[in-house]
C-alpha cells in the first residue's frame, strides 16, 4: 500500500510538471487583405516571433503577439518563439495560391500586441 501511495505521488508530480508547461496558443490565423494575420499568446515573454523562418514580431510581457505575414503556399505556416515551434493552419487560404502583395490592412507588419 505504501509503495502504491509513493508511486501515485511521483506520478502526480510528473503530471503537474508536464501540464504546467505552456505552449504557444493561437487565437486565430486567417487570410486578411492578402496576408496571413496571426494572433496568439503563451509565447515566451519578450521573445522574437518567427514566421516561416523570418523574424516578424516580438511577444509582449504576457507572451501575446500579432502580425501580418506571408501566406504559406500550403496554408500551414511554421511559427516559433525560439523555445517552441508549432505548425499553424491559416484559414480562408487556398493552397498553392500566393498573394502578390500584402494590402495595407491598418496593422503594422510585425506589430506586437500591447501588454
Amino acid at each position: 500500500m505504501q509503495r502504491l501511495l509513493g508511486f501515485s505521488v511521483v506520478l502526480f508530480a510528473i503530471i503537474a510538471c508536464v501540464s504546467g508547461a505552456e505552449a504557444i496558443d493561437i487565437d486565430f490565423a486567417d487570410v486578411k487583405n492578402g496576408g496571413a494575420f496571426v494572433q496568439g499568446d503563451k509565447a515566451v515573454a519578450y521573445s522574437t516571433i518567427t514566421w516561416e523562418g523570418q523574424r516578424i514580431a516580438g511577444a509582449n510581457r504576457s507572451g501575446g503577439f500579432r502580425f501580418v505575414g506571408v501566406v504559406p503556399q500550403s496554408c500551414i505556416g511554421t511559427l516559433s518563439d525560439g523555445t517552441s515551434t508549432i505548425q499553424v493552419v491559416v484559414f480562408d487560404c487556398t493552397p498553392g495560391i500566393l498573394p502578390t502583395a500584402i494590402v495595407d490592412s491598418g496593422l503594422e507588419i510585425g506589430a506586437a500586441t500591447g501588454g
